[in-house]
Order: structure tokens, then C-alpha cells, then sequence
């Protein structure tokens, strides 16, 4: 896979391609900013550059990199959950207890619904590295 970067340039010296010694750096989906900057993907290749092919690999590395940012994303959120079903331990040793939880209302259905909602999203995460 052709790597690439996200980079800012001067809106005003923009190109597409440039060549550089003997590469080629090659920007590519560029968006223009307020402040007279333009903002894109930036390669270098060896060859003068096929525009086309590098399009389709820039749209598959976007992909990729969207689908490791929900990765994460998801994680953070099954840390989360963690983490609110640590804090509501106590709830369940009281319950063992045998001491009267009607102040807590539907705790167990929370509980119940937060691991439900871990279980589904680490299925999801597995899915996606298949």
C-alpha cells in the first residue's frame, strides 16, 4: 500500500505533482482553508505518478484508517463500560447482602444493558478484524 500523509500546503503554490530530483510528490484530494492554506494527502513515487491508481489507494488507506479510529473509539468505550460496572460493584455486594436496593432503582437492568452493550461491541471489533 502507497503511504501517505496528511499535510498543509500554501493554497497559492498548490500542485498536484511536483517533481523533486527524481521522485515525484503527488497531492492528492486537496481542501481549501480560510487562512490560504490547502490541506491534503501527500506521496512521493518513484515513476511519474498514475493519479488514477493513486486515488483508489488513497480511498483505501482512508477506509483503513476510519476503520482503525472506530476500532479505538470502540475500545475506549468497552474501557468505559469497565469502568462503570467497577463503580457499581458495590451495588451487587449489597444486593448479596440481602440489604434493600429500592433506592437504586433498576440497577440490575443497567448492569444487565452496559454488559450486553460490552458483549456487542467486542463482537463487532471481531468481526472487523476477520
Amino acid at each position: 500500500m502507497t503511504q501517505f500523509v496528511k499535510t498543509t500546503v500554501p493554497t497559492e503554490g498548490y500542485t498536484q505533482t511536483k517533481k523533486w530530483g527524481d521522485k515525484y510528490i503527488v497531492h492528492l484530494d486537496p481542501q481549501e482553508q480560510e487562512d490560504g492554506m490547502t490541506s491534503c494527502y501527500e506521496t512521493l513515487t518513484d515513476t511519474n505518478p498514475n493519479i488514477k491508481m493513486l486515488e483508489e489507494e488513497l480511498l483505501e488507506y482512508k477506509a483503513w484508517l476510519n476503520n482503525r479510529t472506530e476500532i479505538r473509539l470502540k475500545k475506549q468505550r468497552m474501557r468505559d463500560i469497565l469502568e462503570e460496572l467497577k463503580a457499581t460493584d458495590y451495588l451487587t455486594s449489597k444486593y448479596i447482602d440481602g440489604e434493600d436496593m429500592t433506592q437504586y432503582g433498576d440497577w440490575q437492568a443497567h448492569r444487565k444493558a452496559l454488559r450486553a452493550e460490552y458483549n456487542e461491541i467486542q463482537e463487532s471489533i471481531e468481526l472487523s478484524n476477520d
